[in-house]
Parts: structure tokens; C-alpha cells; sequence
């Protein structure tokens, strides 16, 4: 019987080669990282943005536990789970900010109608 490309535990041998990409991935998500926070600590002052990140992380960790609850009959690699974390507190929020000024310095710099 096939598995029609459903994940197979019987035949995983776990011995998946390393991939240069995760690692490439995660160097950049730390970059983006630590990009974020100076640029928060610059803008709003550290006091602000400690409390900010404090108030962000706490319903964080109970969206967390649902996914995980959610996850629980087929569980992601700790792997995976971390990079997708990764992507969605530091790269997305990257891009989205340097799009967010560059769209106010052009709205900006246009005249009036």
C-alpha cells in the first residue's frame, strides 16, 4: 500500500543530511533578529520597548501551546518548530517594517493633490 506522500515513521531512518540552507536560515534570522530589536530600542527607548516585547511574548506562549496541542499526534522536529518561529518574530517582521518605510517616505515626499 502507498502512503500517497504522507509521512512514513516505519521508514525514516533518521539519518537526514545536514543542510547548509537551515543553517544559512537561522544565521539570517539572527541578524534580522538582533536588527529588529535596535532598531525598536532606538525608536521607542529600551523601557518602552522591554515592556512591549513583554506584553507581545505572553499571548505568544499560549498560541504555542495550541499549535502544540495541535501537533501533538504528528510532532514537528524542535527543529522546525524553532526556524518557523524564528521566520515569524524576526525575518517577516524585517521586510514588513523596511516595506512600511519605504511606502511613508514615498507617501511623504509626494505633493498634495
Amino acid at each position: 500500500m502507498t502512503s500517497f506522500g504522507l509521512y512514513d515513521p516505519a521508514r525514516d531512518s533518521g539519518d537526514a543530511p545536514k543542510s547548509v540552507g537551515a543553517g544559512l536560515l537561522l544565521v539570517m534570522g539572527s541578524v534580522a533578529g538582533l536588527l529588529v530589536l535596535g532598531l525598536t530600542v532606538f525608536d521607542l527607548g529600551m523601557p518602552i520597548a522591554a515592556m512591549s516585547s513583554l506584553v507581545a511574548f505572553i499571548p505568544a506562549i499560549f498560541y504555542l501551546a495550541i499549535f502544540l496541542w495541535l501537533d501533538r499526534f504528528d510532532p514537528e522536529p524542535p527543529i522546525t518548530l524553532l526556524i518557523a518561529f524564528i521566520w515569524g518574530a524576526t525575518i517577516s517582521i524585517f521586510f514588513s517594517a523596511l516595506v512600511n518605510d519605504l511606502l511613508v517616505t514615498y507617501l511623504v515626499s509626494r505633493p498634495p493633490d
